[in-house]
């Protein structure tokens, strides 16, 4: 006889006594397995009479350590009523184990045979009578399996094999590509395949690295080509390079298949449509596929858990009807939401497992880490878009939806779950804000801290960043304009104003500058408001740090404590404090000054490569012109020769330029307390700049004109103002629009466009950027401006918690998630 037993399960021996139970257990499984009340009975009381229920109590006590722990275990006790199995039946709940059950139940005779004499008549007679009540309804309570000896020859020669649960790829140690909720866009899934390296050669899908994919589900409806998804899965999977676990999608059509009673609604209709053009073997083959997918996989050693909706830690190895439940449609809360749907318990975020968990099923802008989980349905049937999670390294890849293929019900930002952090919390825990990986802002926009950049940014910031309480605010990079048509002026301020015109605004704010460095200042009216605001005790009122974090003078802390003491004194003689009723403020500003000072490294590297070009083409001049003086052909040469050097020397007086007397230029009036400046103009920031650094010799504000775009006379009185400041000295140029937040609607609106000069765009590009001027001319900005406009959406969230007095990790984790973005692979000359 042979059985497939679960490798965990609990496995109840029920029978009368004296058949063998004992016996059984001993031969068939191994002593530690084995939990007996007769041995717990000897254990507590040893050879003197005790209560039985004592012995139970201690058998289910060590019973539920076992299952916790995922340990098989045989009881070897008197479970002939329904009341001796509640306990098991509870536990079994509990830790979500099946239940299995041999039942010795034998003819009377050879019952009483096998009893022996320690064994009563009337002993037996109740315990068969109760056997044959109660214990022959063994399958009503939900026991997996059960089999019966009706004599004691039937295990004699039993072949019992353990087999582990479906889920159970332990042994699948990857490569592995996880796919997000594909919903039948057949062609985003083509195009992420290919960008993942996947193609079909002689017929079978294969990978160079021996790469498989696993689907997370709901490969159908609501998109075009459901079937189709459906039958590339099955492909694959038939040729090993594949898994998949199901969706709630998928398992709602196999019950269709099944012809249970299932409305035909929320996206199901177009799959059903597609399936009446087919055959109905097509359908059965369909059926069955569904019908052996696992709920969940473990992968990897149990490292990787992979889950349509998710799961719990503790259903991890584990499977019944609960899990299988769990894994298809998560967990709600009983509430619903304004569009009258579930609200999602957020299970991820209570998640403190070592496995790494990826899932879908919650439709979300972009993918969401949690600790050790990740959402990885990013919405390709509603517009969004396909995301794979490649593993182990752990990196998202994602493709954009080609169209909207279905109308959300839900906008997708709505099913972020609440990542508040835990109250009261005041420290900055790395590791947390590593595991909290979306940022929320209040301009609409879901920034993702992904891990792979954060111990980066953590090891940056340790070395080199500024006190964490300063760092309220941090300046970011704006993205330059697009290349101009004149090699002269590479960019120039006319694309600009024609980037912004095309967005339908009326005006702009034109301001010069770009010789300085970028940086944000924190000013306090006095210590005592630093150590009270900021939580800074040793590094006086205030400080300027640039958009990486890091202190603008490191190098100079006095001449960056006269520059705040001349502030501040400027805002004692206005009254500023008593009119704005605020002890702090804070400030964007261009700094400049000697090159030592403010661009330390940075000038060096620009003499350096300016002297050598001079020393250089100084040698190849004297070589050319001597060969010239010998007859040889070179005048070609020597004129690209001058043309170079006269390169060399424009990038050597722009790169002296760097060098200038101290001075900052205020841009910004960002924060004082209870106020965040951004829903005023720029002009309003100027005009207030301008009042508060009046007695402030070295603080100014930088020579700037309002632009009307519905002027095009207007316009070209701004761009002739713009060559003119350059040819006076100035580095160059930023647009920004009138207002300083602008609703772009749907759209990506920039914040602010630099426009370098010739000499700064050249100190940038290199000595010879003409060369490569075709390559300029076809530069993408996407990244960068997409970049812009998080770290803006970041920066001013960050000043409205600080504003709004949340903790400390609330909002520097703001300040640390813009610094991570800067890890992303873009152009830095840009």
């Amino acid at each position: 006889m042979r059985i497939q037993l679960p490798d965990f399960c609990i496995v109840l021996l029920v029978g009368p006594a004296g058949q063998g139970r004992t016996q059984f257990a001993h031969d068939h499984f191994a002593p530690h397995e084995i939990l007996s009340t007769a041995d717990f009975q000897q254990m507590i009381f040893g050879e003197a009479p005790g209560q039985g229920s004592i012995a139970r109590e201690a058998l289910h006590y060590i019973l539920e350590k076992r299952l916790q722990h995922r340990q098989l275990t045989v009881l070897d006790a008197n479970m002939l009523g329904q009341k001796d199995r509640t306990a098991c039946r509870q536990l079994s709940r509990k830790y979500h184990v099946p239940v299995v059950a041999f039942v010795f139940d034998f003819e009377d005779a050879v019952a009483r045979e096998w009893a022996g004499p320690e064994v009563s008549s009337q002993q037996l007679q109740v315990q068969m009578a109760l056997l044959r009540e109660e214990g022959r309804g063994l399958s009503n309570e939900k026991v997996r399996s059960i089999w019966t000896f009706q004599n004691p020859g039937n295990w004699k020669n039993l072949d019992m094999e353990r087999v582990t649960l479906p889920n159970n790829q332990k042994q699948e140690t990857g490569a592995f590509d996880i796919i997000g909720d594909v919903h039948g866009c057949l062609s985003e899934l083509h195009q992420l395949l290919e960008e993942l390296g996947y193609g079909k050669e002689a017929g079978k899908w294969q990978h160079p690295q021996n790469r498989r994919v696993v689907f997370v589900g709901d490969l159908v409806d609501r998109g075009p080509q459901s079937l189709a998804v459906v039958d590339l899965a099955r492909e694959m999977i038939q040729q090993g390079a594949a898994f998949l676990v199901p969706g709630n999608h998928d398992n709602k059509l196999k019950r269709w298949l099944a012809g249970r009673n299932v409305k035909v609604q929320h996206g199901l209709q177009t799959t059903v449509a597609e399936l009446e053009s087919k055959e109905k073997s097509y359908h059965e083959e369909l059926k069955s596929f569904f019908d052996q997918l696992p709920p969940y996989l473990e992968l990897d050693e149990g490292n990787l858990v992979v889950a349509h909706a998710g799961i719990k830690n503790s259903m991890i190895g584990r499977l019944d009807s609960e899990i299988e439940a769990f894994c298809l449609y998560g967990e709600t809360t009983g509430e619903t939401d304004e569009f009258g749907l579930p609200i999602r318990h957020n299970w991820a975020g209570e998640y403190d497992g070592e496995a790494l968990v990826v899932y879908g099923h919650t439709p979300i802008p972009e993918p969401l880490w949690q600790g050790n989980t990740l959402n990885i349905d990013t919405g390709c049937v509603f517009g969004g878009k396909l995301t794979a999670l490649r593993y182990p390294e752990r990196k998202l890849i994602s493709v954009d939806a080609l169209q909207e293929y279905a109308p959300p019900k839900r906008p997708l930002p709505s099913n972020i779950p609440d990542l508040s952090p835990t109250e009261g919390t005041d420290l900055i825990d790395y590791a947390r804000l590593a595991g909290r990986n979306l940022i929320s802002t209040r301009l609409g926009y879901y920034i993702t801290l992904r891990e792979e950049s954060t111990s980066a940014t953590h090891e940056a910031l340790a070395l080199f960043g500024a006190h964490p309480g300063w760092l309220v605010y941090l300046p970011f990079d704006f993205s330059p304009t697009k290349i101009s048509s004149r090699s002269d002026f590479p960019e120039h301020t006319r694309s600009a104003f024609a980037y912004y015109k095309k967005k339908g605004l009326d005006e702009c704010l034109l301001h010069v500058g770009g010789r300085g460095k970028q940086v944000a200042v924190v000013l306090c009216r006095n210590k005592k408001t630093a150590r009270e605001r900021f939580g800074i005790t040793r590094e006086g009122i205030g400080r300027m740090f640039t958009g990486k974090g890091q202190l603008a003078l490191p190098d100079h802390p006095q001449q960056e404590a006269e520059l705040l003491e001349e502030l501040r004194k400027s805002l004692d003689a206005a009254g500023w404090w008593e009119n704005n009723k605020s002890d702090w403020v804070v400030l964007e500003a261009e700094l400049e000054g000697p090159q030592a000072a403010v661009w330390g490294g940075y000038a060096d590297e620009h003499r350096h490569i300016a002297q050598q070009a001079e020393t250089g083409l100084a040698a190849s001049l004297v070589a050319v012109e001597q060969a010239r003086a010998n007859g040889l052909p070179v005048d070609g040469l020597h004129q690209q020769l001058l043309v170079r050097q006269q390169r060399a020397a424009a990038y050597a007086a722009e790169a002296a330029q760097l060098d200038r007397p101290w001075r900052v230029r205020l841009w910004h009036l960002l924060a004082w307390e209870g106020n965040v400046g951004h829903q005023q103009p720029h002009t309003w920031h100027l005009d207030q700049l301008e009042r508060m650094a009046s007695s402030a010799g070295r603080w100014e504000i930088p020579p700037f004109r309002r632009v009307d775009l519905i002027s095009e006379s207007d316009i070209r009185a701004a761009n002739t103002w713009f060559e003119e400041q350059v040819a006076a000295g100035e580095g160059g140029a930023i647009v920004k629009p009138g207002a300083f937040l602008v609703d772009g609607g749907t759209d990506v609106l920039q914040p602010g466009l630099k426009v370098r000069a010739p000499g700064l765009f050249r100190l940038v590009h290199g000595p010879e950027y003409e060369s490569e001027w075709p390559a300029l001319q076809n530069r993408r900005l996407k990244d960068k401006r997409l970049r812009v406009i998080r770290q803006f959406a970041l920066a001013y969230e960050g000043l409205n918690r600080f504003v709004e007095q949340e903790a400390t990790i609330q909002v520097y984790e703001c300040i640390f998630t813009a610094l991570s973005l800067d890890a992303v692979d873009i152009d830095p000359r840009h």
